[in-house]
């Protein structure tokens, strides 16, 4: 008689909308070899969940709608000193060089975009598990190493992945306008400039104004102790 257990999988699914975590855990529970054992919607959910458990493959999204907890990246950093034996497999909705890098950089072994089809993130899942780095399209290693041989290996710019939108609301920011202000010059609700510079801090790892100014000075997006009048700035093109 065969008395021989498959072992499962298992995982940990971090995912700060419901729906999209929830279609993923059924797809990836319809794999018989795989297993999801916990779920969490934040940072600092993912890391007290792993104090109880240890999945084999932490499925882990790579910026969270709570601006004030751990992103991604500070998780996969974190897991990596603290949780050795699980491996991070980022889930991103952009497929973009810059962030794969630095991913890599705080540990993750995949990085699978929202868009690739279901099977690539079981396939993507599978890989990690092995301890193997996977990648979905149209991303590759050759891809990365060639923006690491452009841009050398010790730099990428984050700026450059925000949107036009995103740098816009993020300089009339810096220079002191508010979220209805911008919202009246751009012709949209407040809701939307506040997502927008919300997702702008959020890739620069920014938590609060004064590192946004500071980063704005520094970064040459404003000027350093202007005293005018930022109302006065002129309207964008």
């Amino acid at each position: 008689m065969n008395t021989s257990v498959t072992t499962k999988t298992t995982i940990m699914l971090a995912e700060d909308h419901a729906l999209t975590r929830g279609g993923i855990r059924q797809l990836l529970e319809a794999e018989s070899d795989l297993e999801v054992i916990g779920e969490a919607s934040e940072g600092g959910e993912v890391l007290r969940l792993l104090e109880q458990v240890q999945p084999d493959v932490l499925l882990l999204d790579i910026w969270f709608e709570d601006s004030n907890g751990p992103n991604g990246l500070d998780v996969a950093r974190q897991v990596c000193q603290r949780f050795p034996r699980v491996n991070v497999c980022i889930l991103s909705a952009h497929a973009i060089l810059a962030y794969v890098i630095q991913a890599l950089r705080s540990g993750a072994l995949g990085y699978v975009t929202k868009s690739a089809d279901l099977v690539v993130v079981v396939r993507g899942v599978r890989e990690v598990a092995a301890g193997r780095r996977f990648f979905s399209e149209p991303l590759s290693e050759e891809a990365i190493e060639a923006y690491e041989a452009k841009t050398g290996k010790g730099h990428f710019d984050l700026y450059e992945t925000l949107t036009p939108c995103e740098r816009e609301v993020f300089r009339l920011s810096a220079l002191g306008l508010t979220m209805p202000e911008i919202a009246a010059r751009r012709g949209v609700s407040p809701r939307t400039i506040e997502s927008e510079r919300k997702a702008a801090m959020t890739k620069l790892g920014l938590t609060n104004q004064s590192e946004l100014v500071r980063y704005a000075v520094e970064r040459g997006i404003i000027g350093n102790g202007s005293s005018r009048d930022i109302r006065q700035d002129p309207e964008p093109d």
